[in-house]
């Protein structure tokens, strides 16, 4: 075991050999987790030999990344680049030197944390990033170059409920009242008396309006990217 002296406190570093290779852990600040680490490297090796497989401790994470979004390639475009993006922003940064193995729990509530107190980015956003790295480690395991994942009990953040904004009925009469001149008041008078969301509203076409009947089908989205087809309502 190595001892380092810093500034911060003293670190300790272990190491072993399987099968002729070198592998060293992580600093830890005291000599019990680091004797920990050998004990459980060890535990996996002897593991993975009763399994017949090989035990691979020494894939850094962003080794791993490349295998990770290849496997991961029969998803849809926009869902690949997102995990992409994630891992080349959040994850390889702070993680990519590191060996698989070494990944604990502890590394997940770290990056919650220097998430959380950026302040640049939402509850929806930090956990679609703990979500992925859970994935990534999963897929480590699937792949036999992880015994377990160590995300299991990775907890994400409670999201907040937002407080529900709208007008009542008089506040919209006025609204409308002082748009009567606007080109788009059609569009403002059918989406306050229908209900509709935004994406409904910019989904009408004149193909869902029924002048006989006077009736409105409601049967397309708008989202960012494109327009959705649904069930009529």
């Amino acid at each position: 075991m190595k001892e380092f002296k810093r500034k911060k406190g003293t670190r300790y570093r272990e190491s072993l050999y399987i099968e002729g290779k070198r592998i060293v852990s992580p600093t830890f600040r005291k000599k019990s987790d680091a004797k920990v680490w050998k004990r459980e490297k060890l535990s996996e090796r002897d593991k993975f030999k009763a399994m017949g497989m090989n035990y691979i401790p020494e894939i850094k994470v962003k080794e791993f990344a490349k295998n990770f979004l290849f496997n991961k390639s029969t998803l849809a475009e926009r869902t690949l680049e997102s995990y992409g993006g994630i891992l080349k922003k959040y994850i390889i940064p702070n993680y990519g030197e590191r060996a698989l193995g070494s990944i604990r729990l502890q590394d997940a509530e770290n990056l919650k944390l220097e998430l959380s107190q950026t302040g640049e980015l939402s509850i929806t956003r930090i956990n679609n990033i703990l979500n992925l790295f859970k994935i990534f480690m999963n897929e480590a395991v699937k792949t036999d170059n992880l015994l377990k994942t160590p995300f299991s009990n990775l907890k994400f953040i409670p999201s907040q409920e937002k407080e529900l904004l709208y007008w009542l009925q008089p506040e919209a009469i006025r609204f409308l009242r002082a748009n009567q001149s606007c080109h788009y008041y059609s569009l403002y008078f059918i989406t306050l008396s229908l209900g509709l969301r935004k994406g409904e509203a910019l989904g009408l076409r004149w193909c869902s309006v029924d002048f006989s009947k006077g009736l409105i089908s409601i049967n397309s989205n708008m989202t960012r990217h494109c327009l959705l087809y649904t069930s009529p309502s």
